[in-house]
């Protein structure tokens, strides 16, 4: 027969039962609390521009981007891998950072290409930026307009164009400002400067070969100003220790106006 339990044993298992039902309902009722406290769905995403300039991106584009990816997700769940991807798609973005701010914000952190230089493409006469590591994008800003030195070149062309500009434009005279270099599809360079003139290199057998015909020059700008009393509107460098040069058309005169 089964041993009736006395009451002080029925009175502790009814303790132990009661005890373990208030622990459960603690229990869901932390679970509760915890789920609304640290899985509350995203209702933010901010958006900071650490490098370059916000004038050349869309705001409101990523920011719409990102909200799409995680809407309806839990801050905890967003997965912060996959956006970076994302944004990183953006031809202007260079580095990314994206950091969780409980309890439901996203900050997102871009670091943005910076141009140096503009880019004509002879192929298609579209224009692109060239950021400090030789790579071409576009932003929001318009290039054609800008205010960088350009090179005009074809898009197979674009690495000799930079080398020519890189070896050139150092031993320029100071008193001519260069504004761009163009490289024909022949490989025929011309330096275009902001003052009204432009030296015809011709083709060159290479770089080091631009450089000298240029400094050539470069050392005599000054005397032949001088000597033609105005600035030329073109030099022909294609021939070695010589050069042919065309002058401005002269101003009209008060004679010519009238007839």
């Amino acid at each position: 027969m089964r041993a009736r339990l006395s009451g002080v044993q029925r009175w502790r298992l009814g303790a132990k039962v009661a005890f373990a039902g208030a622990l459960l309902v603690w229990g869901l009722g932390l679970l509760a609390l915890v789920r609304e406290r640290l899985f509350v769905p995203v209702r933010e995403v901010a958006l900071m521009v650490a490098e370059g300039s916000v004038a050349q991106i869309d705001p409101e584009q990523v920011v719409e981007t990102v909200t799409q990816q995680v809407r309806g997700q839990a801050l905890w769940e967003v997965d912060l891998i996959r956006i970076e991807r994302q944004l990183k798609a953006f031809p202007v973005v260079d580095r990314v950072r994206v950091e969780r701010v409980w309890p439901d914000r996203l900050v997102i952190e871009l670091a943005l290409r910076k141009p140096v230089l503009r880019w004509r493409n002879l192929d298609d006469g579209t224009w692109r930026w060239i950021d400090a590591q030789g790579r071409p994008f576009q932003d929001r800003l318009s290039p054609e307009n800008g205010e960088e030195i350009w090179l005009a070149a074809h898009e197979a062309q674009l690495v000799d164009a930079f080398r020519n500009l890189r070896v050139v434009a150092p031993v320029l005279p100071d008193t001519l400002h260069l504004s761009g270099i163009t490289l024909s599809p022949l490989g025929a360079i011309t330096v275009t400067f902001v003052e009204p003139v432009e030296w015809f290199l011709g083709t060159v057998a290479s770089p080091a070969a631009a450089k000298q015909r240029v400094a050539w020059l470069s050392q005599r700008w000054p005397q032949l100003v001088s000597r033609l009393g105005a600035m030329p509107s073109r030099v022909d460098l294609r021939h070695d220790q010589a050069f042919a040069v065309s002058l401005p058309p002269a101003p009209a005169t008060e004679q010519d106006r009238n007839g």
